[in-house]
């Protein structure tokens, strides 16, 4: 059942994304309104919605899960990817590679490696 309160909002373009400017409220749907309210540009449907964005504040790609900010457009030093494990860390992401020290002598063996945000124990 909807609300007799219910909040539409119009839909210009048609995408199925209100616009925040204009809205309606109503038991029932009207005409060129919808529910969702965070088009970015109701003049297009080619324009998508706002997108939740993460500080990469070490620069490597990879995003804070815990500092984000919602917007249509990309802010500077923000990126889409939320997977940073040490945002403090350029080096440290969830690409990582860390290579088999079996040896101890804080060299690794090319060969044998592995991509993880931790470093595994006799790695390097």
């Amino acid at each position: 059942m909807i609300n007799p309160n219910t909040i539409w909002y119009i839909d210009t373009d048609t995408d199925g994304i209100g616009a925040a400017s204009d809205d309606s409220v109503s038991c029932t749907q009207p005409i060129g309104y919808v529910l969702g309210n965070t088009d970015c540009n109701d003049n297009t449907d080619t324009v998508g919605a706002i997108q939740t964005w993460y500080l990469d504040a070490d620069g490597d790609g990879f995003g804070n899960a815990l500092s984000d900010s919602a917007s249509c457009s990309l802010p500077i030093g923000y990126v889409l990817d939320d997977t940073d494990c040490d945002d403090g860390n350029n080096t440290i992401n969830p690409n990582t590679v860390w290579y088999l020290d079996s040896d101890g002598d804080l060299f690794g063996d090319a060969l044998i490696d592995s991509l993880s945000c931790l470093q595994p124990t006799y790695y390097v």
